[in-house]
């Protein structure tokens, strides 16, 4: 069974609450029920195909979190094509190893985010998005490529990194998706009719899996925020009886921050944590300021997820049991190893890589971890990459955006308590210096990666 075979499913014995609520402050809601829903992707796959998307070719997806975006989605996949996931925040050395990778026909994008792919779409057919649904022809491109080269059971290309300093595209299958909501929902255990507040990227594969399918698999209302304002996202919980919360802990840690403004938030049931380590301290700082049971798990963009703690039963400090139907192991060196058939299906155009993470011992995800008492729990990382609010920085990407900086003789770069710090050192007095590197490494790069800079001393 495919994504959409399996929320239509579940669609057609939805209740009365709705599908899709779009919040934004200071403007009246979006919302879709399930007849609303159902028309919406009828309608942009008609739409879409129209404008030109076949099947079997991947379209990379440049949109903001709304309710748009799960639409188009599933009617990218009902007709077949391959959505593809990336970022907003990407600029000029992401965008080229990604295009460079994809070689795509298509892209769908917001309308206001064309300027910042200006310089990739020669020849390539462009749809925008103007808000609330409205798509059109931005650019014809050629219309004669043929599919791409995808297996047939991939659904979505999830761009990553593993320290190679270039973006993955890894490719997620179906059942990666349906197996994810199943196991996520298992240790959710949420109701049909209640409520979920969705404010990650919806590029996130977390997002993808844990706050649009697990909720249009099993019932539940997704009420995607369009802010991430503390104030507001309280707000929701309260007016809307939000049950659910998935996230990562530096959001949490903004709630908390906030924690004067959470009076009214008793419908909320739980706070599901992801994307960064969650320390036993901050656990208990979570249920103890909000009243919420906290489950902390693990995934990767290639599996999501691979343990998850379960409702009524968590354990602060670990990453929870792992799922049913994966075989979890741990190498001679500390390495979680992971062996699933909803593993993916290796990374697009990238042979020696994916030899290299899919071994017959199972798929090396980069991280250290031990079991304790029958839980895994997340040591650190193996690969040389590191979280920053919940996004994976490559430090091999990062040292050589600085290296392409002319004058840069020598530097040193530092993650420390979840942040990233580089030492630089030039070569005569450079124009710029450390504001004409920053003003490269904010061109280059996503911002969330570029490190705070400062004159270095001796190295």
């Amino acid at each position: 069974m495919n994504i959409t075979e399996s929320i239509q499913d579940s669609l057609q014995s939805w209740g009365d609450n709705p599908v899709l609520v779009e919040s934004t402050p200071r403007m009246p809601d979006r919302i879709l029920d399930r007849d609303g829903f159902e028309g919406a992707v009828r309608s942009a796959a008609v739409s879409l195909s129209k404008l030109g998307v076949k099947r079997g070719v991947p379209i990379p997806l440049f949109l903001e979190n709304s309710i748009d975006f799960p639409v188009l989605l599933l009617a990218l996949l009902e007709i077949g094509a391959v959505p593809v996931m990336v970022k907003l925040d990407y600029r000029k050395r992401e965008l080229d190893g990604i295009f460079g990778n994809l070689t795509p026909s298509a892209v769908i994008s917001e309308h206001a985010h064309l300027p910042v792919l200006a310089d990739r779409l020669n020849g390539i057919h462009v749809i925008s998005r103007k808000g609330n649904g409205v798509l059109s022809v931005a650019q014809w491109g050629d219309a004669d490529r043929e599919p791409a080269d995808i297996p047939d059971d991939v659904a979505t290309i999830n761009y990553t990194y593993r320290g190679y300093g270039i973006p993955l595209g890894s490719m997620a299958s179906h059942g990666q998706y349906i197996h994810g909501a199943e196991v996520l929902q298992q240790g959710l255990q949420a109701d049909p009719g209640e409520s979920m507040l969705v404010n990650l990227p919806m590029s996130h594969i977390f997002t993808l899996i844990g706050c649009i399918t697990v909720p249009l698999m099993n019932g539940l209302t997704a009420v995607v925020s369009r802010t991430m304002n503390p104030v507001h996202l309280f707000h929701q919980i309260s007016e809307k009886r939000i049950a659910h919360l998935l996230s990562v802990p530096e959001i949490y840690e903004l709630l908390c921050r906030f924690s004067s403004h959470a009076a009214g938030i008793d419908s909320m049931k739980t706070f599901v944590s992801g994307g960064s380590l969650l320390t036993p301290e901050k656990y208990h700082r979570y249920t103890e300021t909000f009243g919420v049971q906290v489950l902390h798990g693990y995934g990767l963009t290639e599996f999501t997820p691979v343990s998850r703690n379960m409702r009524n039963r968590p354990r602060p400090g670990t990453i929870g049991p792992v799922c049913d139907g994966i075989e979890c192991s741990i190498a001679d060196d500390g390495e979680i190893l992971v062996t699933t058939p909803h593993i993916t299906r290796g990374y697009y155009r990238q042979p020696e890589i994916t030899a290299e993470a899919l071994t017959e011992n199972g798929f090396r995800t980069g991280d250290l971890g031990y079991f304790d008492d029958g839980h895994l729990v997340f040591d650190r990382e193996k690969k040389r990459t590191r979280k920053i609010n919940g996004n994976i920085v490559d430090l091999v990407e990062v040292e050589e955006t600085i290296r392409e900086f002319p004058a840069v003789d020598r530097f040193r770069l530092v993650f420390e308590n979840g942040k990233l710090s580089a030492d630089v050192t030039f070569t005569g007095d450079p124009e710029g210096g450390i504001e004409g590197l920053r003003s490269h490494l904010i061109d280059s790069i996503a911002r969330y990666k570029v490190p705070r800079l400062s004159l270095g001393g001796e190295m």
